[in-house]
Formats: C-alpha cells, structure tokens, sequence
C-alpha cells in the first residue's frame, strides 16, 4: 500500500493501480468503470472485505470512495475466482481492511486540485482503535462560474464527497471485531435558463449516493479453523432528472451477510506437505428494490417495489499433495423475488496450482460463473420477461509465475471466457450508465437469453523492485466478441480494445525526493458509423442508418509524470506532489458522436495536459 500512493498518474489513490495491471481495459475518458478481460462492467464487482460495494469510485474515476489509509491491499482477481465470490461473469476488485491496531495514533491532512481531505486515527488502547476520514472536492466552486459565464448556462458542476468511520477491536483472546461506515454522495446539474423571462426552465441532475455499515467479527478456535462473519447494510440511489417533465431513480435498500468457516491446508506447498484445507460458507443477500423510469424520450414509463432474496451456500476443500494444490469449488445460488420470479443455479470451479521449485508456480483454472437477470427484466409491469435465466460465463485459464533472483517476477497468464444466455433486448429503455451512453445500432426487441460472447486474451506482468526503483511493464493481447440474437452478425464488443501497454517506473532520489513516470497505449474501442439518415414524419426526429462494418476510435496513447518531496520535522512530515498527466498534451478521441441530426459527426476528446499538484501533512 505505501508504495502504490506514489504512482505517476494515480494521483495518490491506491485503487487506480488496478489500472496499470494486464486484464483490465481502459475505461473511455477516464472513468470510474472496472473493465475486466473485455467483458461489461456490470459483469464484475467491487467488495469490501468481500462484501459488495454499489460503486467504487467517485464521478469521473478521480478518488475511491474508501480512504486508502485503513487499506492493507487491493486485490485485483481478473477471473476464475474463490467459490465465495458469485453473482459475477468476469472478475473481482477486494478492497481489503487493516486488522491491525495501530502502534501510535496518526493523521493526515491533505489538499489537492480537485479536493480536499482529512483523516484520523486514534489509538484508544492496546486493543482498540477508532478511525475517521472525511473527502470533499471543490472543482466544482471554480468551474460552475466558468461554464456558466462561458455558455450562459447555468452550470453546478460535478461535487462529491464522502465519510468513513471505523471502530476496531481485539479481544483478549485475540478475536476481531470491526465495524466500518461508509458514506458517498456525488451530485452534477445543469439549469436552463428562458431567455424571454429569465426563469429557470430546464434542469438536468444526476446524483449517485449510498450510505453502507459493515460489521466483522473474526474468531481463531483452538483447532485451527476460522470464524468469519460479516454484514453490511444500508440504502442506495441514483437519480436523474429532466425537469420538468422526466425523473429516474433507483433506490435499493441491501443487507447481505455471510458466515464463513476456514481451515488452511498444512504447510507449504514447496516442502512437500501433504494434508487438507477446506472453506465453506453461507453467502445471503436481501434487497428492498424501488425504482422509476419516466423520462419521454425514452420510451413508456417503467416502475416498481420488488423484495429480493438471494441465498447461496459453497464449499471449497484444498488437497495439498507435495508440490501440488488441487481445489474444488461448489457453489449454488438461489434469486426469488416477491413478484413471483426463482431461480436457481449450481457453479461448480477447479484449481490447480504446482510448485515444481521455490521461485516458480504454474496454475491452471476452470468453472463456471453465473449472474441473475436485474429486476426490471424480470418484472411483468416494467415490460420484464419472467421466463429469463441466469448469464452464464465459463471461464478457464492458464498461467506461470517465475521470481528471478530477488528483484525480478515475470507472469504470464492466458484465458478464455466464453459467455451464454446473456439477456439482450430494450436497449432504448432508459438505464443507468457509469461511462459514455451506449452507441448503436440497439438491440429494441423484448428481453430473451438470446445473447452469446466470448473473451480470450494473453497477459505479461512484468515486476521490478529494489531497494530505490520500482518498475511495471503489463500487456493484453485479447479480443471480445458478441452476438444479441441467434440470427444476427458476431460483432466486436463496445469494450473491445485488441493491444493494451502500461509502462511504469518510480524512483527514491537522495533528500526525500522521488520521481516517475508511466506511458500507457490502448486500441480504440469498436464503434458502428453512421452512413446516412431519415427523417421520421411521426416523431419529428431524425433516425439514424449504420453501416454494415465496424470501425475503430484512434488508438489512445499518453503519458505522465510524477515528482514527490517530503519534508520530515521532529514529530511530523510534510510532502508534496506533482502528477502531470497526459504530460504531452496529446489530443486522444475518445468517443465519436453525432449531432442531434445524424448530420455530422462529433468526436468527444479526452482531457488536455492536467497538473494536479497536492500538499499532505501527516503525523
């Protein structure tokens, strides 16, 4: 964790290393959205120590809502995960708590371009801790006045913010109990003004915001096995208005729980121990869903209250056989909701890992993933199918780790995800996005498990760290493919993006300074162009007619640079930053749209040279 909040281009979040690993594709102009092996980002999830998270950056992908200071990793599993991992097609992003009671009592206080942000932790005993940190950007107070007077639009531009709060506890005979709040807001708005009467006559808003309680209580018995148990809970919305005459929100209302029992196989794979570890557990999730879709331009109204219940139980023994790992996974999930809708499904995975020698690993994977349809496609009165199913994704893979000398690991990985019975259809309703709204041509006819897809890719990790410099080099080779319906043309998918390259290197300099630097190149995505155009008498809209071959968006390239100083006094330390992205100021297309008429065409670019200079005092 200390070394990643130095990264050229993170900006200090540690979660944003995620993005220089292989696997994870490049979300278009910079958002928040977590691309994994070329598959949707619905198809993956964000956790908390395991428990699901409704969003794990803040608008535009700039700071993770969960303060990096109580973080002791981010694990990034890209595929062919645990069987206590489900309800997902591709991978999984863990942001995983520190267990551990401080030695002394710290803080920090920082500002940086974009906002402003504090955290503290107190030290109350040998065995009990309490923890808060606070967020809050103000871009918004600089740009809201300079796009108003710019456009004479009335802009609020994009705030957020957001709370954490903890209470950590050890027990005497050495038990955890830990309860973490979590609170997130992030608003943007538009008003337009009458310019006959000065009056407010249009606004456009959009708010995403949740507030999650987690609880864990971890026990040790004095056989060995773990105790496990952990709850979060709490409301969520999105909402987006077109006043005066649109709204949409979503506004579920989660508990989930699991219980889970642990054992670790005896010793270590590489002495040649022979035993058995096993895992299993109970994994429950209950939802209250309320949700409204009324926007005109979108097609017919859409709302409803649904109650969800969502149990499932795995079991995951581990063989150690000398050198060898064999696990087996079980997993069965069950999804019913209050409308009358159940079903179920059975997922079972396989892993093999092997240590033919202390500095290498080969690993090998294969199982099968499954994901429920979401409310709204199932529910009868908001134009739902009740005889969908659940998506399937089968997923294998194969790679080797090496550790050359003490500095060096290489790994190389390939995978396959193949995708079925995925729900297609109504792609003109009206739905949340977290990146660019999706391009046609649309799927419009009803909701079926007609969709099929498939992933494949090869990875390279390539890891340097010594004493002063630490270097990454990551590579995708991959292509991901879709099919909406059994009779229509095998196309690209919209997160298609064929060659990825990261490059990074940090380095401590004499006298508290460190620099570095990261070049990253990624395909452009697939998009279908726009050919020609005809008007529709009825509606009085123009309607679009795409060509029958796919193109690209330009390739995207850019680099950035990184340049800290610290400052070290008696009892605290300041340091501050530079983070100069896209230090070229290169000009990358990001997503290509059209007018309102489909006349001309109007690519969307990314960002221009962007310094983010911060200052951080911490004791």
């Amino acid at each position: 964790m200390e070394q990643v909040q130095f990264l050229p281009g993170s900006g200090g979040d540690v979660v944003k290393a995620v993005q220089n690993l292989p696997g994870v594709n490049r979300a278009p102009l910079g958002t928040g959205q977590v691309l994994i092996r070329g598959t949707a980002p619905e198809d993956s999830a964000t956790t908390l120590d395991g428990m699901p998270l409704p969003i794990v950056f803040h608008f535009g992908g700039l700071n993770t809502v969960v303060t990096s200071e109580v973080l002791e990793e981010v694990a990034f599993l890209p595929g062919n995960t645990s069987v206590r991992y489900g309800r997902i097609l591709a991978g999984i992003v863990d942001l995983r708590t520190d267990p551990s009671i401080p030695e002394e009592s710290r803080g920090t206080l920082s500002v940086d371009l974009f906002q402003a942000s504090a955290f503290i932790e107190q030290r109350l005993s040998n065995r009990t801790a309490v923890a808060l940190s606070a967020r809050r950007s103000y871009i918004d107070t600089v740009l809201s006045p300079v796009l108003s007077n710019a456009t004479g639009t009335r802009f609020q531009a994009p705030r957020y913010s957001d709370v954490n709060a903890r209470l950590l506890h050890r027990t005497p005979r050495g038990d955890v109990v830990d309860a973490f709040f979590v609170g997130s807001s992030d608003a943007f708005r538009v008003i337009g003004t009458d310019e006959s009467t000065g009056e407010d006559e249009t606004t456009i808003g959009l708010q995403t915001r949740f507030a999650k309680l987690r609880l864990l209580v971890r026990h040790v018995d004095d056989s060995g096995i773990r105790h496990e148990t952990t709850l979060i809970a709490g409301p969520e919305e999105q909402a987006f208005q077109v006043a005066p005459d649109g709204d949409a929100f979503e506004r579920p209302l989660d508990l989930a729980v699991r219980h889970e029992l642990f054992r670790a196989p005896p010793g270590d794979p590489r002495d040649g121990s022979f035993g058995v570890g096993w895992r299993a557990g109970l994994d429950v999730q209950a939802r209250r869903y309320r949700f409204l879709y009324d926007v005109p331009s979108f097609g017919v109204r859409e709302e409803g209250d649904i109650g969800i219940l969502a149990p499932a139980a795995y079991v995951e023994p581990t063989v150690r056989l000398s050198r060898w790992d064999l696990v087996v996974g079980l997993r069965a999930d069950m999804f019913t909701t209050d409308t009358g809708y159940t079903e179920t499904s059975t997922d079972p995975r396989l892993s093999v890992r092997y240590h033919p020698g202390s500095s290498t690993r080969l690993k090998m994977s294969a199982g099968r993933f499954s994901r429920f349809p979401e409310p709204r496609e199932v529910t009868p009165s908001a134009d739902g199918n009740p005889d969908l199913t659940e998506e399937v994704a089968w997923q294998t893979s194969v790679g080797v780790e090496q550790d050359i000398a003490e500095a060096w690991r290489v790994e190389v990985n390939a995978y396959d995800n193949h995708l079925q019975d995925l729900v297609s259809g109504n792609e003109d309703a009206f739905r949340f996005f977290s990146g660019p709204p999706p391009a046609g041509p649309l799927d419009t006819g009803p909701y079926a498990n007609d969709g099929t897809g498939r992933s494949t890719g090869a990875e390279l990790l390539v890891r340097f760290q010594a004493d002063s410099t630490f270097a990454l080099l990551s590579a995708t080779v991959s292509r991901s493919v879709r099919r909406k319906r059994p009779d229509s043309d095998l196309v690209l998918f919209e997160y298609d993006q064929p060659v990825i390259v990261n490059a990074l290197v940090s380095r401590d300099l004499p006298r508290n300074w460190k620099i570095g630097g990261r070049f990253r190149y990624g395909s452009g995505n697939p998009i279908t162009p726009v050919v020609n155009r005809w008007f529709d008498a009825d509606t009085g809209d123009w309607q679009p007619v795409y060509g029958a071959e796919q193109e690209r968006t330009p390739a995207f390239w850019q680099l950035d640079l990184r340049v800290d100083k610290s400052w070290e006094f008696r009892t605290w330390t300041l340091s501050t930053f530079l983070d100069l992205q896209n230090a070229t100021n290169h000009n990358n297309v990001e997503v290509v749209g059209t007018s309102d008429d489909y006349y001309t065409e109007e690519p969307v670019n990314g960002l221009p040279i962007l310094p983010v200079f911060g200052v951080k005092g911490a004791w």
